[in-house]
């Protein structure tokens, strides 16, 4: 984006600093202020890749108590001010009993339903997160906890040839492959809503929209994971020929998971009921996404064999990330070269560990 005085006109005389402030917001330079409140903050699915990016900001944080929960992966970080709880999300009775005390509840824990996993099985991951998502905000809410900030998804706004906003999600259908999923993720969000909007209601609760999210801690194992990881792997791995489900015209906006870690602390701090897509501004086809990945790990003449018969989901996915820029002051930070240059170098060092 072009930030030159030419492109984004100068304040006028008299200009607020909570003006200029805004101003360079929208600009996408996240203003930070200590976005970490004080007190007792509850992070669920902390060693996940979402939930781990969080904790490496809330560590050592100034007047802040964490408690992580994990269950199955292996715990990454240790740090004076963080209480590890093992639990499972899906018994009510586990998330009331870890609210005692919590002032806010970050929500980065459940089953990422990619197209292997939904191939495998469209019902258990879609029902494991409708359980985690219900059971924590109902157990927030009864718990009277200041905010709720959880991962919601975009699988549920219609298929649209242009950037999706907010306002969209409730519009038409979801896409076909993504019509269980999707309507999961609306009847979440709409739950939230009905929460925050009675009158005895003490907490806001905020639902972030990531689009494709990969970055270290990823899931590597060509079962579950993404098409970013499993790029990631096959070329570092020297993998010849290459494999693409699909044609590999797909397009995904790619976002890095420590961008939208920053944005679920920023959002601590709402009132209300609010919904923010977070989004990278890069969409790449995964043609164009492996041909970086040669060109960054050097695997040059391997060949490139795609699989149109394997699973696949939509073809074209852009969301706009305004909202999310204006209203907490900060947008994705982390450029697609970089990040994926980040990420290679962690598999690259953690890879037996990854591929499990």
């Amino acid at each position: 984006m072009d930030v030159s005085p030419r492109a984004t006109p100068g304040p006028r005389p008299g200009a607020t600093w909570w003006t200029l402030l805004s101003r360079l917001g929208m600009l996408g330079l996240c203003v930070e202020q200590d976005p970490i409140p004080p007190g007792r903050i509850l992070l669920l699915g902390a060693s996940g890749l979402i939930g781990s990016h969080v904790l490496e900001r809330l560590a050592g944080a100034t007047a802040v108590e964490v408690v992580a929960t994990s269950r199955a992966r292996p715990l990454h970080l240790q740090a004076r001010n963080i209480e590890w709880r093992t639990a499972d999300l899906r018994d009510p009775v586990a998330c009331a009993s870890l609210m005692q005390g919590v002032d806010r509840v970050l929500l980065a824990a459940g089953i990422v339903a990619t197209a292997p996993v939904l191939a495998s099985d469209p019902i258990a991951p879609i029902r494991d997160n409708l359980q985690i998502t219900e059971n924590v905000l109902e157990a927030a809410w009864r718990a009277r906890v200041r905010s709720v900030v959880w991962l919601s998804s975009t699988t549920g706004y219609p298929e649209c040839a242009t950037p999706l906003d907010e306002e969209q999600m409730f519009e038409g259908e979801p896409p076909p492959a993504w019509r269980l999923l999707g309507g999961a993720t609306r009847w979440l969000e709409t739950l939230a809503r009905g929460l925050a909007e009675r009158s005895d209601t003490h907490t806001a609760f905020v639902a972030l929209r990531p689009s494709l999210v990969y970055g270290e801690r990823d899931d590597f194992s060509f079962e579950r994971g993404h098409f970013v990881p499993a790029l990631i792997r096959r070329v570092i791995e020297r993998q010849d020929p290459l494999e693409v489900w699909g044609t590999g015209d797909e397009r995904r906006d790619l976002v890095h998971a420590a961008d939208v870690a920053t944005a679920m602390l920023h959002a601590m701090r709402l009132v209300g009921c609010h919904a923010f897509n977070v989004a990278g501004g890069a969409s790449p086809s995964v043609n164009e996404l492996l041909a970086k990945l040669i060109e960054i790990e050097g695997h040059h003449g391997a060949r490139i064999v795609h699989l149109p018969g394997r699973p696949r989901s939509v073809g074209e996915r852009r969301f706009a990330n305004a909202r999310l820029r204006v209203a907490l002051g900060c947008g994705p930070r982390i450029d697609l070269e970089t990040g994926l240059i980040r990420t290679c170098d962690w598999f690259r060092a953690h890879r037996e560990q990854a591929r499990r």
